[in-house]
């Protein structure tokens, strides 16, 4: 930069000074980490819906037939397979959700869940970039109907998931972790 006079200079120096001072390095650094838990408590058993395709209804009927379960009841058996197997969950590389295709002639599925059980399928939904409803289909064609896992009794597992936000709006990481709790 080539300035004629000391006033040119000086002016200069404090533009470059104010842009240094507004450098996103020292926002991030400047920046306190939030964290939040979620606890269900009421209602106990929210009502909550899924949209499934229609070709998928006799389905998922049967399965629920066959494993003589209600919604409720497949949903923590989906947890725990999601759990057991995350490296079969539908991973989106993107910064928004991504949704089921259009023109598959979606159908409403309304139960009550309860309320832990959908606040961490919805954190693993988020977790991999898509939307709860096509988790639940991605699942649901990933099950193997294995009667004996449906009355197995689960171990506890931790669902942790942290987003960072990078040069905002350009990238998003996710880090979805699904690991065993320590023992007590």
């Amino acid at each position: 930069m080539i300035c004629a006079g000391p006033g040119r200079v000086h002016f200069a120096y404090q533009i470059q000074k104010a842009r240094n001072r507004l450098h996103l390095g020292d926002l991030f650094r400047d920046m306190r980490p939030y964290r939040t838990r979620v606890a269900a408590k009421h209602p106990k058993n929210p009502p909550c819906r899924f949209l499934v395709p229609e070709r998928f209804q006799p389905e998922l009927k049967q399965r629920l037939r066959k494993q003589n379960l209600d919604m409720r009841g497949y949903l923590k058996h989906l947890l725990r397979l999601a759990r057991r197997r995350p490296d079969l969950l539908p991973l989106k590389r993107r910064i928004t959700t991504k949704y089921q295709p259009n023109c598959q002639q979606l159908q409403k599925l309304n139960f009550r869940p309860e309320g832990r059980d959908w606040g961490e399928f919805k954190t693993i939904a988020r977790g991999c970039g898509v939307s709860m409803c096509r988790l639940f289909v991605h699942l649901m064609l990933l099950d193997n109907d294995s009667k004996a896992d449906v009355k197995a009794v689960a171990t506890s597992f931790r669902t942790n998931l942290r987003e960072i936000v990078l040069s905002p709006g350009k990238k998003v990481v996710r880090i979805l972790q699904i690991r065993r709790k320590p023992p007590d």
